[in-house]
């Protein structure tokens, strides 16, 4: 019977996830940018590209929790296999990409906000299609990967290091800094931090 993970090997865990992550990254954005040199702009999509991301940091997960978690994966980050898993997951990335819908929908109809060209009178319905559908493949990609990564990962094995809030809170910083390139000022990254 193998011995537990102490609580050192927990922490590189974490950093090893981290900074395999980060080359990882660093490593499709060269790649990325030397197929655009060679005029492959399909890897120029936002969509594709979005998508490549979430599965090179999902790939990285995988290895770290192959090498590490003692042939139990999902348990390792708290998940477990159920019945219906898939199915489950998918009915909850459905409701997911509705409550979007519906949020945005609402904010129209009551005019909270106001989009200038915006909407569906400006766009053939092939486009506003075309749009629900790729929100929908970033959301699922972006929920699967980065729940391993964040919530998975980094927070299971940081809790397990120093504990709950330990992980909570350093596992939520970690995120925010993540997503400092998409969320620009103070109060999108604390809402960010905050709702991780």
């Amino acid at each position: 019977m193998k011995k537990s993970i102490g609580m050192s090997q927990n922490l590189v865990i974490v950093i090893k996830s981290l900074v395999f992550t980060l080359v990882a990254i660093v490593a499709l954005e060269l790649l990325l940018s030397f197929a655009r040199g060679l005029g492959l702009h399909l890897l120029a999509d936002s969509l594709v590209g979005n998508v490549l991301l979430e599965a090179t940091i999902f790939g990285v997960q995988i290895g770290i929790l192959n090498k590490y978690s003692q042939g139990k994966r999902l348990e390792s980050i708290g998940l477990r296999r159920k019945r219906n898993g898939v199915r489950h997951a998918l009915v909850g990335s459905f409701i997911g990409l509705a409550g979007i819908v519906l949020i945005y929908i609402t904010v129209f109809a009551s005019k909270i906000g106001v989009f200038e060209g915006f909407g569906f009178q400006y766009h053939h319905a092939t486009v506003v299609l075309l749009f629900i559908i790729s929100l929908f493949i970033r959301a699922f990609f972006a929920g699967v990967c980065e729940e391993v990564f964040f919530r998975g990962v980094l927070l299971q094995y940081l809790a397990k290091y120093k504990g709950k809030t330990f992980g909570l809170i350093v596992s939520s910083i970690i995120f925010s800094m993540f997503h400092c390139t998409r969320y620009n000022d103070l109060y999108q990254l604390s809402s960010v931090l905050l709702l991780h």
